[in-house]
């Protein structure tokens, strides 16, 4: 009621406050997106956050796109030829054009890629392609990508968004269904449509991405029509309030993105696979999504959403079972002084200064207190967070992988060698026999020998527990009821906007 009552009396003193920062000039058929953060880059070599990615997928088209379930079609692709096992083909569709209508060609492509491989880029992506040996033109309509050894998950790296700069500067020609028509900065982003795009084209004619950074404002623009669309900006107790309200619609679908907590394997308690288990064991997973949550997650104990073509079938959520947990603290507290490790067990857990996160932090706390475990809970802002975080400077960690799609995903975040500073394993986990497996798996293009090895690595992490698997997120869309067709994938991704319709 108090929420309510806050909107009630807040929504007239905005009313006036539409014009600011600039007016726009928006034909009737658009539609305007509240954003929490705005895009760091539009540039796709150089837009790391989950934003500048959605908005330039529906800009600048690639050779391939990615599916929810992990798959690829083909975009700009006709077709792509596997020569061996490390050079592939891809031919273009014929007649491609970027937005202004000059010609895009095989050399275009290479251009995209060079801007990453080149020993002079600055690309967050380098990285990632460094499995690259050459890209090369052979004509205006093929291109041919050479891997340094074989790699399963190329086809990943066949998603860069392909664009062209422009000698004057400014927004980068659009290979996709829109084209960027004006950025001012952190305030507002306007895409219109791509008369040139060759596929479908979308009903909204132009879009717009506002910033409005503050929850309540994002809340009270959507409530009187300065915003008609959110997506996931919001916390879940305001979940009811927007199903409530028959001004708007909600939309929801199983999501990638994945939350988790991460176990520092150097710590003396959380060595011992008993306290792993008992505070795997602690977690009422179900009470928590729908307290918490409002049913805005699903618990799950795998990295890879349902669904998606390399999960194992029959490893679920694991049970809440505080008895059991108990008996083996117990038992784990039994054997610590004869090692030299004081009891009782006393750990802490870091967590950003995110609202919701400091909420989830608070209610473990309590879980794991009632089986024995003491933990304090330590607060971060963001950028210390992740300092620490990525320097292995914690005993568990609450975060999210936002959009996980290729189960090499493993090997980043497990293999041995991958440690603090500068891989991804921040918990130190190390195993042999999971090391094999995922060497195999990245190297074999069989999706069925790759499915078989991915099954086995996640029974293998099931059983030594060094993350917690808490749930994935429900993407989540909240928009006006006048914008029709709009559905939300499990990627996150922007492209509903590409079937949305404005019906009044």
């Amino acid at each position: 009621m108090a929420l309510r009552a806050f909107l009630f009396l807040c929504i007239p003193l905005l009313l006036g406050l539409a014009g600011c920062g600039g007016s726009l000039d928006l034909s009737r058929n658009s539609a305007i997106v509240g954003l929490e953060e705005f895009p760091g880059s539009l540039e796709p070599p150089y837009g790391l956050d989950a934003n500048s990615q959605r908005i330039q997928h529906l800009c600048f088209a690639s050779l391939l796109s990615l599916n929810p379930d992990g798959s690829f079609s083909n975009e700009l692709a006709e077709s792509v030829v596997m020569q061996d096992k490390t050079t592939f083909v891809f031919t273009l569709k014929d007649n491609l054009v970027f937005s202004d209508g000059s010609a895009l060609t095989a050399s275009d492509i290479v251009s995209a890629y060079q801007e990453i491989l080149s020993p002079s880029s600055t690309s967050f992506l380098k990285g990632a392609y460094a499995i690259m040996q050459s890209v090369e033109a052979t004509d205006r309509r093929r291109v041919v990508f050479k891997l340094k050894e074989p790699f399963a998950p190329f086809f990943m790296l066949a998603t860069l968004g392909i664009s062209k700069k422009l000698p004057e500067g400014g927004p980068r020609l659009a290979s996709g269904p829109y084209e960027i028509k004006e950025v001012v900065e952190n305030q507002r982003i306007v895409l219109k449509e791509n008369p040139r795009w060759f596929g479908k084209h979308p009903s909204l004619e132009r879009v717009v991405f506002k910033l409005v950074p503050d929850e309540s404002e994002r809340v009270l623009e959507l409530k009187k029509g300065s915003i008609d669309i959110i997506q996931n900006g919001f916390t879940p107790d305001l979940l009811p309030f927007f199903q409530e309200d028959t001004g708007l619609a909600v939309s929801q679908t199983p999501g990638s993105s994945f939350t988790y907590i991460a176990l520092n394997l150097h710590n003396p308690y959380l060595s011992d696979i008993r306290v792993r288990q008992a505070l795997n064991l602690a977690i009422d997973r179900e009470k928590l999504a729908k307290s918490l949550y409002k049913g805005m997650v699903v618990p799950s104990d795998s990295l890879l959403p349902n669904g998606h073509w390399a999960r194992h079938p029959k490893i679920g959520a694991p049970p809440f079972d505080a008895k059991k947990a108990k008996a083996l603290i117990k038992e784990a507290q039994g054997v610590f002084p004869k090692r030299g490790v004081p009891i009782p067990i006393n750990l802490t857990l870091k967590v950003s200064s995110n609202q919701v996160a400091l909420r989830l932090a608070e209610a473990l706390r309590s879980s794991f207190l009632d089986v024995g475990v003491n933990v304090g809970i330590q607060t971060r802002e963001e950028g210390a967070f992740f300092e620490e975080v990525r320097s292995g400077l914690f005993d568990m960690y609450i975060l999210t992988w936002a959009g996980v799609t290729e189960p090499d995903i493993y090997r980043t975040l497990f293999f041995s060698s991958s440690v603090p500073p500068a891989g991804d394993n921040r918990g130190f986990y190390a195993n042999p026999l999971l090391d094999g497996l995922l060497l195999k798996a990245r190297s074999s293009y069989e999706r069925e020998v790759r499915r078989e090895l991915y099954w086995r690595v996640q029974e293998i992490l099931s059983q030594d527990l060094p993350y917690l698997h808490l749930w994935h997120t429900r993407n989540t869309l909240v928009h006006r009821r006048s914008i029709e067709g709009v559905k939300p994938d499990a990627l996150g991704s922007f492209r509903f906007l590409l079937e949305a319709k404005r019906s009044g």
